[in-house]
């Protein structure tokens, strides 16, 4: 279990549950809060929570509770629940763990490097579709993940870094009050990815600090593009 929380790290997770709620909202999904958690009701996209654990101060007992009974209760298909502070212990209730990451963030810098790409905000369904498919390298069954209705919402960028007339790297911003959260970054090999997206970040929002979270080499390329940690998560999946 985690010590003490920080005001950016709780910042940090509550950026990734609007997030998250944009992204079950994009799929028709109803999004609420309680017991200290962002949950949706339905099944959520792929590779998308069913609940984000907002408040470092809630009662871990009554999330673990709601987290069993979801298996039970929810709609069928596995589930996954991010433990923003590692305040949880599922192992008991169907869940392992799948994900053990770092909540990161990046300061504003005085002089940040420029972007080495041609990053444009991706408008279209069309170049949505080509975004995704470069996100996932091709593969057919991720083809969905990121709902067109996306598009629709004016608190998130999804950005695509071009290369003549490929896009050769993305991430998507998510601004929420003086931070900017940096998430589904990737790369095409010999692309710096983390160093890119933060550099563009950085441009569009000159004053606002980066937050977001990783985890095995992408953890590594973010803290060599400046990020710092503070502190972990976990990722409990009903399939881990």
């Amino acid at each position: 279990m985690s010590g003490e929380i920080s005001p950016l790290w709780r910042l940090a997770a509550v950026n990734n549950a609007a997030w998250c709620v944009a992204m079950w909202q994009a799929h028709g999904l109803e999004a609420q809060r309680g017991l200290g958690m962002a949950m949706c009701r339905g099944t959520p996209p792929k590779y998308y929570p069913s609940a984000v654990t907002i408040d470092p101060n809630a009662d871990p007992a009554p999330q673990a509770e709601w987290a069993a009974r979801l298996l039970v209760e929810g709609p069928p298909g596995g589930h996954a629940i991010k433990d923003s502070f590692e305040r949880l212990d599922l192992s008991a209730h169907g869940y392992g763990r799948l994900i053990s990451g770092q909540w990161l963030h990046r300061p504003p810098q005085n002089a940040p490097p420029r972007p080495a790409l041609d990053w444009r905000l991706v408008e279209t369904a069309d170049d949505l579709a080509a975004w995704s498919e470069a996100w996932s390298g091709g593969n057919p069954e991720d083809s969905g993940v990121f709902a067109p209705a996306l598009l629709g919402n004016p608190g998130i960028g999804v950005m695509a870094g071009w290369d003549g007339e490929a896009i050769v790297a993305g991430c998507v911003l998510a601004p929420t009050d003086s931070l900017i959260g940096l998430s589904n970054v990737f790369a095409a090999p010999g692309i710096e990815g983390q160093a890119e997206a933060a550099a563009i970040a950085q441009a569009m929002f000159p004053d606002k600090g980066l937050v977001g979270y990783e985890h095995g080499a992408a953890l590594e390329a973010a803290l060599a593009a400046g990020f710092q940690t503070l502190g972990p998560l976990t990722v409990w999946a009903s399939w881990a």
